[in-house]
């Protein structure tokens, strides 16, 4: 996958329940200066149909944030 904000882009990978972003570099401005922390991302599709996220961000090989997240798809029944 490629984006403004990922220079190497990532790379994904899919299985059975979900997929996987191998780690990435991820460019990002705070304060003026340009950040890269190297993040991870799983995500896991639940028997509810919903989709938990998870992204794990290191920086010069220490671990600063874990982010989770889920998403649920809300579709509106069809108007009878």
């Amino acid at each position: 996958m490629q984006a403004p904000d990922l220079p190497r882009g990532a790379e994904i990978r899919l299985s059975e329940d979900g997929l996987r972003f191998l780690p990435y570099l991820i460019e990002s401005t705070y304060r003026g200066r340009t950040l890269g922390p190297i993040c991870s991302d799983d995500n896991v599709v639940r028997p509810d149909g919903s989709i938990e996220d998870t992204i794990r961000m290191s920086w010069a090989g220490v671990a600063v944030a874990t982010v989770r997240r889920r998403v649920h798809v809300h579709r509106p029944s069809p108007a009878t």
